[in-house]
């Protein structure tokens, strides 16, 4: 099992996005499922929750955008497939499913499902409209929240495992790639450097693009580097590989591990053959539905 460092690429909050700019993406957001939660073992459950979620109204009326996701991977990365049809909204389809699950409306283990999420006004919104659609396959759902101020402690949750449902996005990058700048100096260098500005003058990065847009110069005594161009396996390999390192579903699919291990390994000049398989990827996690995409993340340029 592989695991891999979870630093800065983890989006706990939720990102400002820049509609001046022509949009790019290179994230997901999504309303993940914990795969070990007896509601959550048959597949037709997990995507009768996707169907009962009206994503229009989080995509459009709050977050301001216009494309609903229709799979795990961002326009404009190796292997979107704008052709796959993804989760509609569809009421009725998703009581049929429940009910092939063998969930009633009155099912106890629809009861008191308990949807972890950060404070930002925006995810709060997003929590309470997930929380009012599953109504209508008869699911109560509490809302549980962490201050995104505190990583440690959303981290600890998320890595807990005891919650139903959890609100994150997670964007393609470097794993592990944190910097942080000395406001005092004006220099930022990447975490691991060994120089620590004082508690008062710390500022954190998620990339080292991020720290010069924010007007800090490279420390030349650590010299960081930026980030190799983010790929749709940095993407994919943290969510949805059994050893990823922000797998906070429990989700395992041999095919897709598979798929991933050698996707690590092919040149990406190779690209038909990197779309085909990434393409296959997508549609494997959309079948099995580990997590209900709500919205893409645009990328920083």
């Amino acid at each position: 099992m592989r695991v891999r460092i979870l630093a800065a690429t983890l989006v706990a909050g939720l990102l400002m996005i820049s509609a001046a700019q022509a949009k790019e993406y290179d994230g997901i957001w999504f309303l993940g499922l914990n795969l070990d939660k007896p509601i959550f073992k048959k597949v037709e459950a997990r995507r009768a929750f996707g169907l009962a979620i009206n994503r229009q109204i989080i995509v459009r009326k709050i977050m301001s955008e216009e494309a609903t996701p229709n799979g795990v991977i961002p326009p404009g990365m190796a292997g979107y497939d704008a052709s796959f049809e993804g989760f509609s909204y569809d009421v009725a389809e998703a009581k049929r499913l429940m009910n092939q699950a063998g969930v009633g409306m009155d099912d106890p283990r629809l009861k008191n499902l308990v949807l972890l999420h950060t404070d930002g006004v925006k995810t709060v919104a997003i929590a309470e409209q997930i929380s009012r659609d599953l109504q209508s396959i008869g699911a109560k759902v509490i809302l549980k929240q962490v201050s995104y101020s505190d990583q440690s402690r959303w981290l600890a949750e998320l890595k807990s495992e005891k919650y139903d449902l959890f609100l994150m996005g997670y964007k393609a990058g470097e794993v592990g790639a944190l910097f942080i700048g000395d406001q005092k100096s004006g220099l930022f260098h990447a975490v691991g450097c060994g120089k620590i500005p004082a508690p008062e003058n710390q500022q954190f990065f998620s990339s080292y693009q991020e720290a010069i847009r924010a007007h800090y110069a490279p420390d030349p005594a650590c010299k960081p580097q930026p980030g190799k161009e983010p790929d749709t396996n940095d993407l994919l390999e943290p969510l949805f590989h059994w050893g990823g390192s922000a797998n906070f579903t429990g989700y395992k699919n041999s095919r897709v591990d598979i798929y991933l291990d050698q996707l690590e390994e092919l040149d990406r000049a190779l690209v038909e053959l990197r779309n085909a398989r990434f393409k296959a990827i997508n549609q494997l996690i959309m079948l099995d539905a580990p997590v209900i995409p709500l919205f893409y993340i645009q990328k920083e340029l």
